[in-house]
């Protein structure tokens, strides 16, 4: 009996082995293994076609936002493409010639297949070859691609043509530029024109000849901010400003090589400002003397000549206190800018002429009014900023500010020309200040 027992303990440990002794893949056909232990789970399993893309966790190959929303471009058709409103558009640094892009444009017909293509670029033919002008584009951005001008130019060949020209446009970006032309002598094209643009703002820009003017605005521009740039080497001058309405202001900027400094036509719409520029010897003769703008903290040359005054200041500008007539306020018309022309003491007689006559201890006077209908209202006279209560009083204005009493009165008399011209009275304290 006990040799039986051990022949069965015999088998079954035979069994046992046999089967151990079968491979691990048919046993996992046969049966299903059992769940593994916790411990034992890989960190991680990669089934084949459901991986993650490379750097998807990382957002890298997801598309990513702009910097901005500026557009890059390196050629004067890939520049004239991109004008638009509020286009903000780099120049990659080079130079940039337009006339070479012009001359694919010889003729009239050929412009205006460009022109029905593009409205907010207009291509015009003048004397000795064709000129671009940006026309009814608001908001437009032009920079160069590097801080220094000087590496990003935009050229143009005819004398007779500008640079660029803009029409009808407003909130106008150009910054770290170089433009001008490339043939220097007489010519009747400028730098840079403007007709009828309000808000233009040119930043570290250097405006260079033949231009016959380095920056023309006319037909109620206004609204002109030009700092850290430079106009030179310009036939007849610097500027061109002609029936403009707004403010022109030239901060840190530099004047030179000109033939003269340029040309103002002032008016009560407009009012023309420097601070903080320079003016070579040319510029210092031709600004120092202008009645019409204001100077602040400005760097001189030497004057060179000194104007020639038949007339007194009175006469040349058809002053004369007798034949003032007293005007309703009411006829001011809306005009908000005035200019200083004498400051007089009415007990002595003594006489000022701000800004006239090259007296740099005085700046042009310049009287700019922003009055409410609630009463209220604003007055900027010189560098001196008041608010102010205001209210009509015999036939004129009371201002009443938080230190002194002003009283305006309007007035008119006969012109030069035969026809009338505005003057207002200013009584501050002791002083009668007269504007035109």
């Amino acid at each position: 009996m006990s040799k039986k027992l051990s022949l069965h303990r015999i088998s079954v440990a035979l069994l046992l082995m046999l089967s151990l002794a079968v491979p691990a893949g048919c046993a996992q056909k046969q049966s299903e293994p059992a769940a593994p232990e916790p411990a034992q789970t890989p960190a991680a399993v990669e089934t084949p076609g459901a991986a993650e893309p490379q750097g998807a966790a990382d957002g890298a190959d997801e598309p990513q936002p702009p910097q901005d929303d500026s557009i890059r471009v390196d050629s004067v058709e890939a520049l004239l493409e991109a004008i638009a409103p509020g286009a903000k558009i780099v120049l990659e640094p080079g130079r940039y010639d337009l006339t070479d892009f012009l001359q694919d444009y010889p003729n009239a017909q050929d412009q205006d297949t460009w022109d029905e293509a593009h409205p907010y670029v207009k291509l015009g033919l003048v004397y000795d070859g064709a000129e671009i002008t940006l026309k009814d584009v608001d908001g437009l951005s032009i920079t160069g691609g590097a801080d220094d001008p000087a590496e990003t130019e935009i050229v143009t060949q005819p004398r007779y043509a500008a640079v660029l020209n803009f029409e009808n446009c407003s909130d106008i970006q150009l910054a770290c530029l170089t433009m001008g032309h490339t043939d220097t002598g007489e010519c009747s094209g400028n730098v840079l024109d403007f007709d009828s643009c309000h808000d233009v703002y040119l930043r570290t820009m250097d405006l260079y000849g033949c231009g016959v003017f380095g920056l023309c605005a006319v037909n109620s521009c206004g609204g002109i901010y030009v700092s850290n740039s430079t106009i030179r080497d310009c036939e007849y001058g610097a500027l061109y400003l002609e029936d403009c309405a707004g403010d022109f202001t030239f901060t840190a900027c530099s004047f030179s090589g000109c033939g003269w400094g340029g040309n103002y036509e002032a008016n009560r719409a407009s009012r023309l400002s420097f601070v903080g520029c320079s003016f070579d010897d040319g510029a210092t003769t031709s600004w120092y003397f202008h009645n019409d703008a204001s100077f602040e903290n400005c760097v001189w040359g030497e004057i060179l000549s000194y104007p020639d005054r038949e007339m007194t200041l009175e006469e040349s500008h058809g002053f004369n206190y007798e034949e003032m007539e007293l005007l309703p306020f009411e006829e001011m018309n809306g005009h908000t800018n005035w200019i200083g022309f004498s400051v007089v003491d009415p007990e002595s007689g003594a006489t000022e002429y701000p800004g006239l006559m090259g007296q740099d201890t005085m700046p042009s006077l310049i009287a700019t009014f922003d009055l409410n209908e609630d009463g209220t209202g604003h007055l900027l006279l010189g560098s001196e900023s008041m608010d102010v209560h205001w209210e009509p009083m015999d036939g004129g204005l009371f201002l009443q500010t938080d230190e002194e009493n002003i009283y305006l009165n309007l007035c008119r008399m006969p012109s030069l020309y035969g026809d009338y011209s505005e003057w207002l009275m200013m009584r501050r304290g002791n002083r009668l200040i007269w504007f035109y």
